[in-house]
């Protein structure tokens, strides 16, 4: 089951690790299961969500959030919900943790 599989590449990645940054690329078949700041760019980033703190999650949704500079309004927080069956590759930084097309 794919959403076991994220879920245990997510508590591994987090246990090893205190980098808080990640990001989730988006089969763009199924972006209507992204709610939230992150569904208005994902075209534009080509189905990926850059960069962002894994708030919490569930065993179906991931929650996240992304902090931008305004240089009017200082530091700004959005988050969105991420459904597990929509995520395709999960990375920490550069390393790929989970890749939906690999099976171990």
């Amino acid at each position: 089951m794919q959403y076991k599989e994220i879920l245990e590449a997510l508590t591994k990645a987090v246990a090893e690790s205190e980098y808080s940054k990640y990001s989730f690329v988006i089969d763009n078949n199924q972006i209507d299961k992204v709610i939230g700041g992150a569904k208005d760019i994902l075209e534009v980033n080509n189905y990926i969500i850059k960069n962002v703190e894994i708030v919490f999650n569930t065993a179906q949704v991931i929650i996240v959030r992304s902090n931008t500079y305004n240089p009017t309004y200082g530091w700004e927080s959005s988050d969105s919900a991420l459904m597990l069956s929509c995520i395709k590759r999960v990375y920490r930084g550069k390393e790929l943790i989970f890749d939906c097309a690999i099976k171990e």
